[in-house]
């Protein structure tokens, strides 16, 4: 059954039965973005601890770039068929394997690819994917106006903004060389484990680059950012871009020191206020040892919460940035966030 979602998307709903004969054509994006509604201020909230540290070091991508544009599509069901996993947990690849729709956003509700798929989530793959070996990916944590069960009525919410709605209204440069899953969370799901599973199933059903998966989370999405960071010591993170993100204020940044991070925010945020990722920032700053790759942080003057449309559109790299946040000196936006993160591997 084909339906519009409340920003115009086609959306494909099929029952189980007939996933195997979904195709999906014609489903243009369009639409303006959600508003986020965040809790502010440099208090707590809750996090994991974490133990040991984790270390990723500098090199070049030798991925290979596709060449056509994306548009966006969704599905709560999955495609069957083959696919190829790097190292992914036992029991966690769906048979039939996961066929990818290359170029396209897909949306996949909770449970509609095989039982091991616990969270819905939005997935693109680049147009050359099959004939090639493997990915780096990037899992986007989106903000609280996205929040939802992963459910068919649900997962329409989660390419209404963030990195996944760059993909759906095809402002996601096809050159890029990266797979990308938005996994839909909410309160319960925000997690450490969560995140862990999450990583764990992307590694068993997709053809991932293990020593490259890079995570961003906006807003509220923060949460199951930090979460994991902090309660996995940096995980299987390669490097890490919050933006305008809600930190765990659990001081355990010196656990994942060794995990390059570019801070993002607006100087003007009165939701998710800049200090989140300013003591982010410095504590990782006061680790000793320093961290391998010092941590960057930059902030665009005069904007408030809404900052990482500019941040993964490349369109801040023109924003006028502030040069200082109280002693701290900030890091100019010179360079694609695309091709910063792919200078570091694990």
């Amino acid at each position: 059954m084909n339906s519009l979602n409340r920003n115009g998307r086609c959306k494909v709903v099929l029952p189980l039965a007939v996933v195997c004969l979904l195709v999906l054509s014609g489903c243009g994006g369009g639409g303006g973005g959600a508003s986020e509604t965040e809790s502010s201020g440099g208090s707590s909230s809750s996090s994991s601890s974490s133990s040991s540290s984790s270390s990723s070091s500098s090199s070049s991508s030798s991925s290979s770039s596709s060449s056509s544009s994306s548009s966006s599509s969704s599905s709560s069901s999955s495609s069957s068929s083959s696919s190829s996993s790097s190292s992914g947990g036992a029991g966690l690849a769906c048979a039939p394997a996961i066929v990818p729709i290359p170029g396209v956003q897909t949306l996949r509700a909770a449970g509609s690819a095989c039982a091991a798929q616990a969270l819905g989530y939005a997935e693109y793959v680049p147009t050359t994917y099959a004939s090639t070996a493997s990915w780096p990916v990037i899992i986007a944590f989106h903000g609280n106006g996205q929040t939802g069960t992963g459910s068919a009525a649900d997962i329409g919410k989660v390419d209404d903004d963030g990195l996944a709605r760059q993909i759906a209204l095809s402002k996601w440069d096809p050159s890029y060389r990266f797979i990308v899953l938005s996994p839909q969370m909410n309160t319960q799901t925000r997690t450490a484990q969560a995140v862990h599973d999450f990583i764990q199933f992307a590694k068993a059903n997709y053809k991932i680059d293990t020593s490259r998966i890079y995570l961003t989370g906006l807003s509220g999405g923060g949460g199951p950012l930090y979460a994991y960071l902090d309660a996995y010591a940096g995980g299987e993170a390669a490097a890490v871009i919050p933006v305008a993100a809600i930190y765990s204020f659990a001081g355990l940044q010196c656990g994942w020191k060794n995990i390059p991070v570019w801070f993002f925010h607006g100087a003007l945020d009165p939701t998710v206020v800049p200090n989140h990722s300013k003591q982010a920032f410095d504590g990782l700053k006061a680790c000793t040892p320093a961290p391998a790759v010092a941590p960057r942080f930059t902030i665009y003057t005069n904007v408030a919460h809404s900052s990482w449309a500019r941040t993964y559109d490349l369109s801040g790299m023109t924003s006028t940035l502030e040069t200082m946040i109280g002693t701290d000196v900030l890091n100019p936006y010179d360079q694609s966030i695309y091709d910063w993160l792919l200078q570091y591997h694990r």
